[in-house]
């Protein structure tokens, strides 16, 4: 009987076989790989199982290289161990059989490592198989491997510094910061894919390699700045980055009956047909000194308003003595806000001091704060790693509700005739005041003709007869309102906040609209903290009332096509809030100013480093040079040719991948004819036949071959060889 023969093929050029330094940094790689991809999912013996595989793979790879094992038999072993792999673990764990012989928890646990780590087999040995017969394979595996890397940290973007939560909770629970956690990674991953790329080299090149990667991501790690996100130039209303031209995606706002309020510059706020819902995004955390609860169920933080209409929309207002309660930019100094006087009655709550600080993740061009706010003040950054800018506010929250309002007439004794026209300003056209005079009618005859009274009943016919949606047809009507209000009826909170003012002003109640944040009392849940998101940008309508001041008066329709808006992560708003209040246990790290400090230690660690390596390969340089001066007999064939084909390489010639010596020769011989002597020196030698020449003889073959070069080459391109480190490094 004949045994079958093994399937193998002999290529008309083989490569060498690599080095088992680098198989083992591969499987190194490999194994990495594998814990970052199963970490999530796999049991601590499926990851070990997973590693196991992994390196088997790597390693089955290149045996299968040395043996010319054909690329379809390759392929076919790393298909049949992964598909093994998951029939023996669905035999494991389907039939009844094994799970009553084995226990429930152990047919599990083997399945799982038998899945995993022949998985990671049979992947590591199709990828690593035919990175070996064809080089550009390896960028598959770089991709890959990147790739594993990406996902484990991809839950970081967009400021989530709670995630992942592998590195995240130990990073916080040891009082570190993830960031520096997650740069380290990334260094790692800079130096680690790049061995993936590494063709067969000797032993001091693929250190040298590894020496500069490794050089490379320490500076990286050291060096690189750490701040949060730079976004593009604020053009918000709400001082948030957007896209200002039509058609872009802007700041959008939160679900039913809120949304964007805008993203013009802040003296106006742009009527679109559509707003596209993101992915929401970290923009600040709002700390609570003081258990205050909001009356309404939603925190408003007010940062600009829009009260002086100019024909078309509601702009920021030019008038003298307007909208002083929202300061305009940002004061380094405590700013006091100027604020209605209290001259509620007895028995109604007085407005609540309620202080707060607020920390930025993202430029803003105006702050804001819980309405009504009393004044600003600029506080230290507390960790400068992760926020723009710290300011403390205090607020003279309302207290009273509606029902303690319904006596207060509207506006103020003190305003100016040209402030009072300002709020009550709105479109000449009939059908405001028709809408308004139907809806007041309703009213009970006893409070038919008190503006708050007026202001709920017009609130209530908005939400019962309007539809909230980010798409709308309004944006290039006359009066984008008047096309909301009396035609579709569909629209998002600049329609609604807009429809409510002008209602309100065609019944002669002072109004505005405010742009700002709102978000849910129960997003806060039982912490001082509460984060805010873009999607939480939003503009309401508000009215004045007497001895209140500013009232808020949103509409919120009870038709939507929204799906309630996205649930704020718990732990993401635990940790911004406990890094806002610059605990020690939260991670908090101290941040020189300019980062000084840490540029010092970049330095002082860096420098020395880099020094080191680059003298080191100056002297790898030299010695190469003087080797044939201290070379035995034996070896100055060698170490001879090796000198005349560094002096080569100093001016660019060098021998190509696959080329043989003696086609190299041939190739530069018009230029440097000395180069076919020594090459057949050296072959000479090398094959086994008598070494004729002493080191008299070489020092005449490289001399000769160094003052055709200096003829033949300019000055300038021989002293960059010269000065150049590393130019012995491309030498084969």
């Amino acid at each position: 009987m004949k045994w079958p023969r093994w399937p193998v093929r002999r290529p008309a050029r083989l490569e060498p076989a690599e080095p088992w330094y680098l198989v083992a940094l591969r499987g190194g790689v490999y194994a990495v790989a594998a814990v970052l991809l199963l970490w999530r999912f796999a049991l601590p013996q499926g990851m070990a199982a997973g590693v196991v595989g992994a390196l088997a793979g790597v390693f089955a790879a290149h045996v299968a290289a040395r043996v010319r094992l054909r690329p379809t038999a390759v392929v076919g072993g790393g298909v049949a161990t992964l598909l093994g792999g998951l029939a023996l673990g669905w035999l494991l764990t389907t039939p009844e059989l094994p799970a009553q012989a084995l226990g429930v928890g152990t047919a599990l646990t083997l399945a799982d490592m038998v899945e995993f780590g022949a998985g990671a087999a049979g992947v590591a040995l199709v990828l690593r198989g035919m990175a070996v017969r064809w080089t550009w394979i390896s960028l598959v595996e770089v991709a890959l491997i990147t790739g594993v890397v990406c996902l484990l940290v991809a839950g970081h973007r967009d400021n989530a510094i709670s995630e992942p939560r592998i590195l995240s909770d130990w990073a916080w629970s040891h009082g570190n910061d993830p960031t520096l956690l997650l740069l380290g990674l990334g260094a790692l991953t800079l130096v680690t894919v790049p061995l993936m790329l590494l063709v067969r080299q000797r032993a001091m090149k693929a250190a040298l390699s590894v020496s500069a990667l490794v050089f490379l991501g320490l500076v990286v790690f050291l060096l690189l700045r750490v701040d949060p996100p730079e976004p593009p130039p604020p053009q918000g209303t709400m001082g948030l980055a957007g896209k200002a031209d039509a058609g872009q995606e802007p700041v959008e706002g939160r679900g039913r009956g809120r949304g964007g309020s805008g993203d013009q510059n802040d003296d106006e706020m742009p009527f679109k047909d559509e707003y596209p819902k993101g992915e929401p995004k970290p923009v600040a955390v709002v700390l609570f000194h003081d258990d205050y609860r909001a009356p309404e169920g939603y925190y408003y933080f007010r940062q600009t308003t829009f009260s002086q209409y100019n024909g078309y929309r509601l702009v920021h207002p030019f008038v003298r003595g307007a909208d002083d309660d929202v300061p305009a930019r940002f004061a380094g100094a405590r700013t006091e806000v100027e604020t209605a006087p209290y001259g509620g009655a007895d028995g109604i709550p007085a407005p609540r001091r309620v202080p707060t600080t607020v920390a930025l993740m993202t430029e803003h061009k105006r702050p804001f704060g819980l309405v009504n706010p009393t004044s600003f003040e600029s506080t230290p950054n507390p960790n400068p790693r992760h926020f723009r800018r710290a300011y403390k506010v205090e607020s003279a929250a309302q207290m009273a509700d509606w029902s303690h309002l319904i006596e207060e007439a509207a506006g103020d004794d003190g305003w100016s005739e040209e402030v009072r026209k300002l709020y009550v300003s709105y479109p000449e056209d009939k059908r405001y005041e028709t809408l308004a005079d139907e809806i007041v009618a309703d009213i009970r005859p006893e409070h038919r003709a008190k503006p708050v009274a007026q202001a709920l009943a017009i609130k209530r016919w908005l939400e019962k007869n309007t539809f909230y949606t980010r798409k709308s047809s309004h944006a290039g009507k006359k009066d984008p309102v008047a096309s909301f209000l009396f035609g579709s009826r569909r629209g998002y909170c600049v329609h609604l906040s807009h429809a409510m003012a002008f209602l309100l002003r065609a019944r002669g109640i002072p109004a505005r609209v405010s742009a700002g944040y709102a978000a849910p009392e129960e997003r806060r849940g039982g912490g001082s903290a509460l984060l805010l998101q873009n999607q939480d940008a939003h503009a309401w309508a508000e009215m004045y009332v007497k001895g209140f001041g500013w009232v808020i008066v949103d509409v919120s329709p009870e038709e939507s096509d929204e799906d309630g808006g996205e649930q704020v992560n718990r732990d993401l708003q635990r940790t911004y809030g406990e890094l806002a209040r610059g605990d020690d246990d939260a991670g908090r790290i101290e941040e020189p100013e300019e980062d000084g400090l840490n540029m010092a230690y970049a330095g002082l660690v860096a420098g020395p480093f880099f020094f080191l390596l680059l003298a080191l390969a100056y002297g790898i340089k030299l010695w190469r040079r003087l080797a044939p001066e201290f070379a035995g007999q034996g070896a100055l064939y060698r170490v001879g040719f090796r000198a005349g084909l560094d002096s080569l390489s100093d001016v660019g010639l060098v021998r190509e991948y696959g080329e043989t010596r003696e086609a190299f020769a041939r190739r530069i011989a018009d230029k440097i004819p000395a180069a076919g002597p020594l090459t057949r020196a050296h072959l000479a030698r090398a094959f086994g036949g008598r070494d004729d020449l002493d080191r008299d003889g070489w020092r005449r073959l490289l001399s000769g071959l160094r003052s055709e070069i200096s003829t033949t080459t300019p000055w300038w391109r021989r002293t960059l060889g010269f000065l150049n480190p590393l130019s012995w490094f491309r030498v084969r």
